[in-house]
């Protein structure tokens, strides 16, 4: 698709969205039948909810449609009526901010009273002194009392009608600012975050709740980060009908779609306190990129802030006598406990992070250090939701990675007590929690079987050892490693099997990229290449470098040179059987792979005794352009530059050696199947010069070779890596290459299109436009249609990025109103492939957000089964 129409005229701002609709639409494949309220329905909701008399007596709820039904006429009326109608808006907001600081004011109107110049200074002593008030309740109590931290929406509207008039006191609104910003840096004290170089003026609360109490200060030092059109926010309103407005933006329903606005008013929701608008925040627009450990520090960290929050928002609520300036009720429209479902996130988190990610340890305190009754919570919370199975899975993983039964063993016989569970001195610790799940476990709940396989792992043995039974109630949920296993079973006790088969295709639609190596293994075995070709790339996509041996056998007779280059691929990864043909091929004089590979190992040659091939086959390593992307082998050879001459580049070395592999870091978790950069600063410069005395000409004339071998390639695999080199930092940073201009390089492959609207939704920045100087001032619509024209023409539909996009686009996309039960569906595939945030997203529910499922055409897909041969297959323990 192009920007520009059939008579080559570039397309308006209306037809651009169009398109990006047309293109979401096909992709999801999903009816998206909303439709903004009609002109006669809004009419008639305003005279019944927006034109009543309001008062101090006026019910809150009374006021809260008032307000949120003026709100939509006001973003739908023609400019002669908005005047009246945002009168009208100020004065609910006034009644509502009078009724609430009414211990601080003697004036009926607070509006009136910080619209007087008379009274300024006095304005600002009532909030000094509200703000005292309030923060003091905070700092005093938070640790036993479970305070929050948020800011009363009844503050923002004074502080917003106080600065109203010109251009506000820079002074006077800073000293304010950091009144009501001072909890949050106590909030983040309480979580002892320990990263590095750690800002906690970064912290996603932090910033939001600047963007909402000083817009201006937070435009100054956060440019990148200011909303390319004006926010949409009202101050003043209460945080349960900024909820309200934002799922009415989100959804298209009442207003019109806008991701944009939507997102503006979930950030000001959760600033004022409102859980809704913080788990909406949370799954539609916060930062979730925390796929790379190594990155994910902030990141995680910024999620873990808000679910902390969220909960401590809704504890709050429940046990304070004090006013708290909160319009959430803690039991939600569906009678679902809405602590329950904040702790539980809280607690799934931590469990995924350790079962799922195989984290060691977090960069912040765990509940107990930050609520001091946090255990008494836990049993009073089981109390309080006896059937809430996934709560019961959730604790009994906690209580076992917090190792707490160990050092309370007291604590086990108060929960046995509070829930009536047997429980005698025999009692083992891991039998009291299998029977803690018991009851999930019957009722099939997703949560507790999930649990099961962790305790059963931990206290019993290795996943195979699981019963049949579990086996197939985890396959039908999506499990992708039991649908695996119950077919390799199949395949052990009844030989080859049509029912094996369809196992490893289901576990392979669920994300098991060993299922789709078995299913390459016996395409190859059936002599039907062009399946086992197919089968083999997607095991590759997901992770699985065994497919490169595949790749070796289906092209060897009918391309030895493709065949030899996937052999030594496969050789890369220390894959034994792969070793061994690479190394005869060697011995016997057969070995001959594409050129640019003869190259490559001719200038392995070379680096033995030249000091700039050490450096070239370093960038090789570490980019993962050329070859497969290893960390340790890039810094052999930088060890290796140095032996060979390059003395001066020991200092740098040294430094990136430290800082690349960390002395409590076992080196073994940085040989990542995809490319995982370390985003290290160093680019190798072909035509630098160097203090060496080597003579460097033959390793850079190899390189140009290498390269114009690469460019006059015709596989795809030579097309793919000619591709990244040409967009990476190699190129760009080499004179002879920047140069060059080749052509076709501006037509991105499946992979780099799925990856870079991966990364963007994950992100949370495809469907909103910051004011970013890296978007090069891009209109909104145009930076997502920049991303997302090719989705449609993408042939790779099986690969991590595919998977996640298409979760991803179910909840984040520009132009759709968000499905979060499909996501869940979705999402949890790419859990099998290693992703992170699919783990934790599998483990966490947000449910609660109310998103209305869309109908979804699910294709039939039909396979065709062949005998197989058990031999050949991998089991479950080379996993």
């Amino acid at each position: 698709m192009s920007l520009s129409n059939k008579k080559n005229k570039l397309l308006d701002e209306s037809e651009i969205k169009e398109k990006i609709h047309f293109i979401e639409n096909n992709f999801l494949n999903f009816d998206s039948t909303y439709e903004v309220i009609t002109q006669d329905e809004l009419n008639a909701k305003v005279r019944r909810y927006g034109e009543i008399e309001l008062s101090e007596n006026t019910e809150k709820k009374d006021i809260d449609e008032y307000i949120y039904w003026n709100y939509v006429a006001l973003e739908q009326s023609n400019v002669k009526q908005k005047d009246d109608i945002f009168a009208k808006l100020e004065n609910a907001l006034d009644v509502l901010s009078t009724r609430d600081l009414k211990k601080y004011f003697k004036s009926s109107s607070v509006l009136k009273y910080a619209r007087s110049k008379k009274y300024y200074d006095r304005s600002l002593e009532v909030i000094r002194q509200f703000a005292d008030d309030f923060s003091k309740i905070n700092e005093d109590n938070f640790v036993s009392s479970c305070v929050p931290v948020y800011i009363p929406s009844a503050i923002t509207f004074f502080v917003d009608q106080l600065f109203i008039d010109g251009t506000p006191n820079w002074q006077d609104l800073s000293s304010i600012s950091r009144l009501f910003l001072m909890p949050i840096k106590y909030f983040e004290e309480q979580l002892q975050i320990q990263i590095d170089d750690y800002d906690d003026e970064e912290n996603i609360l932090y910033l939001e709740s600047l963007r909402t109490i000083f817009e201006s200060s937070f435009n100054v030092y956060h440019p990148s980060l200011i909303y390319a059109e004006a926010s949409s926010v009202i101050k003043g309103v209460p945080g349960n009908v900024a909820y309200r407005i934002g799922n009415a933006y989100m959804r298209g329903k009442d207003l019109p779609l806008d991701k944009s606005k939507a997102r503006q008013w979930f950030s000001y929701g959760m600033v004022v306190g409102d859980p809704f608008c913080t788990m909406a925040f949370i799954v539609y627009f916060l930062d979730l990129s925390i796929d790379s450990e190594m990155e994910s520090e902030s990141e995680l960290t910024d999620l873990y802030t808000l679910l902390i929050n969220c909960f401590a928002l809704v504890r709050y609520i429940k046990t304070t006598k004090e006013q708290h300036f909160l319009s959430f009720e803690p039991v939600c429209g569906k009678g679902k406990d809405l602590e329950e479902q904040c702790l539980f996130n809280i607690l799934a988190l931590l469990n995924s992070l350790k079962f799922d990610c195989d984290y060691e340890s977090v960069p912040f305190s765990m509940p107990m250090e930050i609520f001091d009754d946090f255990l008494d919570i836990l049993i009073e919370n089981l109390q309080e939701s006896p059937k809430s199975y996934r709560l019961k899975a959730a604790v009994a993983l906690f209580l076992e990675i917090t190792g707490t039964l160990e050092d309370d063993p007291d604590l086990l016989n108060e929960i046995a007590l509070a829930l009536d569970l047997n429980l005698n001195k025999e009692t083992e610790i891991s039998d009291f929690l299998f029977d803690f799940i018991k009851d999930g476990l019957k009722e099939k709940d997703a949560y507790s079987l999930s649990a099961y396989v962790c305790l059963f792992c931990l206290y019993k043995g290795s996943f195979d050892k699981i019963p049949k039974k579990y086996l197939h109630v985890l396959s039908k949920q999506g499990y992708a490693k039991a649908s695996f296993l119950l077919g390799n079973l199949v395949l052990e006790e009844h030989g080859p099997d049509d029912s094996a088969l369809s196992y490893w295709e289901q576990a392979a639609e669920q994300g098991s990229s060993f299922a789709l190596l078995n299913i390459a293994l016996g395409a190859v075995i059936n002599n039907d290449m062009d399946k086992a070709e197919a089968y083999a790339t997607r095991a590759i996509n997901y992770g699985n470098i065994l497919g490169y041996y595949v790749l070796y056998k289906v092209y060897e007779s009918s391309n030895s040179k493709l065949a030899h280059t996937y052999l030594r691929y496969a050789a890369e990864y220390i894959f034994p059987d792969a070793i061994e043909e690479y190394k005869h091929l060697k011995a016997t004089g057969a070995y001959c792979p594409l050129p640019f590979m003869q190259l490559i190992e001719e200038m392995e040659e070379l680096a033995e005794d030249n000091p700039q091939a050490c450096l070239i086959l370093c960038d090789m390593y570490h980019s993962g352009i050329f070859l497969p992307a290893n960390v340790e082998k890039a810094f052999e050879y930088q060890q290796k530059a140095i032996l060979n001459g390059y003395t001066s580049f020991f200092g740098y070395y040294q430094s990136m050696y430290k800082n690349a592999f960390p002395l409590d870091t076992p080196q073994s978790s940085y040989f990542p199947t995809f490319r995982k950069s370390l985003d290290i600063s160093f680019n190798f410069m072909m035509d630098d010069k160097d203090d060496s005395a080597h003579d460097n000409s033959p390793a850079i004339y190899k390189m140009k070779d290498i390269i114009n071998k690469l460019v006059a390639g015709k596989t795809q695999l030579e097309k793919d890596i000619t591709y990244n080199l040409y967009h990476s930092e190699f190129w760009a940073n080499t004179p002879s290459l920047k140069k060059k201009q080749l052509k076709g390089m501006d037509v991105k492959p499946d992979y780099q299109v799925l990856s870079n609207l991966r990364k963007h939704l994950v992100k949370g920045a495809y469907s909103v436009c910051f004011n970013n100087i890296s978007e090069k001032q891009l209109e909104d619509s145009k930076k997502v249609f920049s991303l997302c024209e090719r989705l449609n023409e993408v042939k790779t539909k099986s690969s991590s990025d595919f998977d996640l996009v298409s979760a991803f686009m179910f909840i984040r996309s520009y132009s759709m109103p968000p499905s979060y039960d499909v996501f869940k569906e979705k999402i949890m595939k790419g859990k099998f492939s290693g992703s992170i945030i699919s783990c934790l997203f599998t483990a966490m529910d947000f449910s609660l957000l109310s998103c209305e499922d869309c109908n979804i055409a699910v294709k039939d897909r039909s396979t065709d089964n062949e005998p197989l041969d058990s031999d050949v297959f991998v089991s479950n323990i080379v996993q």
